[in-house]
């Protein structure tokens, strides 16, 4: 059971509906010391401006525990895009 808190990086509402972006860093954080592949329960409350409290929960399934150093690409980097030439008059 995990009772850690992340703060909203950004917040946008589209009428009755609303999104929040999490930092994938602190998730990730978060997240790191599970043993996969696990199913997390996470809860997203707050306050509306008019002062009503809200709250949500889902569940996720993680397959993958996400790494806490930076992994590198496997793949190769993409060709250089050629370079335009002008004639000149």
């Amino acid at each position: 059971l995990l009772e850690d808190e992340i703060p909203a990086d950004r917040v946008v509402s589209y009428g009755r509906l609303a999104m929040a972006k999490f930092s994938r860093p602190a998730v990730h954080q978060l997240l790191s010391d599970l043993q996969t592949p696990a199913e997390v329960e996470l809860l997203v409350s707050g306050q509306l401006i008019d002062g009503t409290i809200f709250e949500g929960t889902d569940t996720i399934t993680l397959i993958n525990a996400p790494s806490h150093r930076k992994q590198k690409s496997t793949s190769p980097p993409p060709p250089p895009k050629p370079k335009k030439h002008r004639k000149s008059k």
